[in-house]
């Protein structure tokens, strides 16, 4: 709705939305197993979650700001690899990863901002995570709460103010969260476990293909760019 309004919605992109949101569903229903589909669900997702803080937050796009959303992603693949692939990857590991990148990143830090606090405060959350041995899922799940919070907060604070476009699509935004959330977990409630096999793909289906139409990726099939970025080789 944002995107029609102000708009970028194409027919380039509206097609390629078509397209995307075919395939994926295609696949997510009659492919692949619920394991495999929650794995790139979740990981399409980390990726999301983290491009999007960087997004919103009109970061410089260089060397340090990447590896600073490069250390909490890492470390939630590999956390998504141990849950879903049976890995066993030693706590130590994540530690050195997680050091090996942070001093990576201090030889292009720019400036210390909230965004390389932010991402800081994420590693050190994962990592304390897995200290305490909380799962993969968990982490996650989190970290979706988090995100659905923000794009609630999100549109008032940008606007100071409802206005008529944003509160629409606020609104639905909310009722479709709503819906989804007790229909999934009514589910569990219930004890119907094809009920919950049925929401829990619709969920990752719908959410896979909304990130595959959105910035980053959306820009492969004619979603306009932003302009508000700037580009840095430092």
């Amino acid at each position: 709705m944002a995107i029609w309004r102000a708009g970028k919605f194409n027919w380039m992109y509206f097609t390629g939305v078509l397209v995307l949101t075919g395939a994926v569903s295609f696949w997510g229903i009659k492919i692949a197993p619920l394991a495999t589909l929650s794995f790139v669900g979740y990981t399409l997702f980390a990726f999301h979650f983290l491009f999007d803080e960087f997004d919103l937050q009109e970061e410089m796009r260089n060397i340090g700001t990447v590896l600073s959303s490069a250390n909490p992603f890492i470390l939630t693949l590999l956390c998504l690899c141990n849950h879903f692939l049976n890995l066993y990857i030693p706590f130590a590991v994540f530690i050195l990863i997680a050091g090996t990148v942070l001093i990576l990143e201090m030889l292009y830090v720019a400036e210390i901002n909230w965004f390389f606090v932010h991402t800081k405060i994420l590693t050190l959350f994962i990592l304390t995570s897995l200290f305490f041995e909380i799962s993969a899922i968990t982490i996650l799940n989190i970290f979706l709460v988090f995100h659905y919070f923000f794009w609630f907060i999100y549109p008032v604070y940008k606007l100071h103010k409802y206005k008529r476009s944003e509160r629409d699509g606020f609104i639905m935004m909310l009722l479709v969260l709503m819906i989804m959330s007790v229909f999934i977990y009514s589910t569990k409630i219930w004890g119907a476990p094809e009920i919950a096999d049925v929401a829990l793909r619709t969920f990752f289906i719908a959410s896979i293909a909304h990130i595959l139409t959105t910035a980053p990726f959306g820009y492969l099939i004619g979603l306009p760019r932003p302009t508000h970025h700037m580009s840095s080789h430092a």
